[in-house]
């Protein structure tokens, strides 16, 4: 049942199919209370029998059941026993209940995912291990549950131990797993409730010791990255912010405009030269199509046409509001103030100092305004998990026009 259960979490079982796989165990099973009987199929309602044909539930005038073929008139009705269309689950907290009186283990079980369900805590030979069942099928997706494991059981400090039926994660996988102290367990002959066989706990501990990394930890692992050191190693879920302080790092004490950072981290341009536009001149930088803050490239806030319009309706308003209050209509040249000194807003909000007109950012104005935003947002998380890593990149990274990635001392890091 577990092995199936890897393919389709929620998969029910016919009464006939677990009767005619292994009788004895189904049996066992139903006296333990590892299985709970559903609703059958009732008048009206179809199902598929052992040979996989489609039939359907119809009542006789006595009462008894039988199973026909709509599309066959030649099908001879089947006399249905009452335990011929049973279903089944399997009851995974039952199981895990026996898991952890079978093994001496402790804590509440319960789901922690589609197809992940927790056992219990608990220790061998000096090993102490949380241990989850898995049904996994699908390697890459496989992969981003297991990666995704720490965040969905963030109280416990063991090792986590995936005790899966059949799945096994591939080599290249094992070393981004081992990393977050995960371990993946592959039951194949071994009972699942004999966890005191010792090649269990050799398997759920590290098979040799994890070499400590050099550095600090900036890695990528798809959804998630793994960030940390070798205090502690935390993941958080992939975000631009994520990729912009990812990118600095790989380049420390190198400035880069904040186009360079955008389009290389995002996978637009490879980056060819790690300094294009350090220390070029606005006027330089022009040359290269790229503005620091408000160039030529940019729209006027409001064009000739509009100012002048508004000027034009403006002088009208004032003539009108003159009018108004010779004629003592003090209602009317309110609303007419109200909507002149609306227009001189907007006015003043499109011209800078001396009346010089405003532009609407630049593209290279906008992406300093995002960057510097979402760096920040993610040195914030950083800082959350771990505040002395976030202190230091707080402390090392620069943003704005140009940015970098400076530390004090020189830093290694694993990526």
């Amino acid at each position: 049942m577990l092995t199936r259960l890897e393919k389709n979490p929620h998969a029910l079982f016919e009464d006939w199919e677990l009767k005619r796989q292994d009788p004895a165990a189904f049996e066992a099973a139903k006296r333990e209370g590892l299985v709970r009987r559903l609703p059958a199929p009732r008048a009206g309602e179809s199902y598929v029998d052992p040979s996989g044909r489609l039939l359907t539930v119809v009542a006789n005038p006595d009462g008894t059941l039988e199973a026909i073929d709509e599309d066959d008139p030649e099908f001879d009705p089947i006399e249905l026993a009452p335990d011929d269309l049973a279903q089944w689950r399997l009851d995974l907290e039952a199981l895990a209940e026996r898991f952890q009186k079978a093994n001496g283990l402790r804590g509440a079980p319960g789901r922690v995912h589609d197809r992940l369900f927790f056992l219990g805590d608990g220790e061998r030979n000096g090993v102490r291990a949380s241990f989850v069942l898995g049904l996994l099928h699908e390697r890459r997706s496989a992969q981003t549950i297991l990666l995704s494991l720490p965040n969905l059981l963030p109280a416990t400090s063991h090792r986590l131990a995936v005790v899966c039926p059949t799945f096994a994660p591939a080599p290249s996988d094992l070393r981004q797993l081992e990393s977050l102290n995960i371990s993946v367990v592959r039951l194949g002959d071994h009972d699942p409730f004999l966890l005191d066989d010792p090649t269990i706990w050799e398997a759920t501990g590290p098979s040799q010791p994890p070499a400590e990394p050099s550095g600090k930890i900036f890695r990528n692992e798809g959804e998630y990255w793994a960030i940390g050191d070798q205090g502690r190693v935390f993941r958080l879920k992939d975000a631009k912010g994520l990729r912009y302080i990812a990118f600095l790092l790989r380049h420390p004490h190198q400035r880069f405009h904040v186009l360079d950072v955008v389009a290389t981290a995002e996978g637009v341009r490879e980056q060819s030269d790690a300094s294009a536009y350090a220390g070029m001149t606005r006027d330089q930088l022009a040359e290269y199509g790229v503005a620091v803050s408000e160039g030529e490239d940019s729209d006027l806030l409001l064009d000739a046409q509009a100012r002048t319009e508004y000027q034009t309706r403006i002088r009208e308003l004032q003539e009108e509001i003159d009018e108004a209050e010779r004629d003592n209509n003090s209602e009317l040249a309110a609303n007419r103030k109200e909507e002149r000194d609306s227009i001189f807003e907007q006015l003043r909000a499109a011209s800078g100092l001396c009346g010089r007109e405003r532009r609407t950012p630049s593209p290279a104005e906008r992406a300093r305004v995002n960057v510097t935003k979402l760096v920040g947002s993610a040195l914030g998380r950083i800082k959350k998990q771990h505040e002395a890593l976030g202190r230091h990149l707080r402390n090392a990274i620069s943003t704005g026009a140009f940015c970098s990635y400076s530390p004090e001392t020189p830093t290694d890091w694993v990526f």
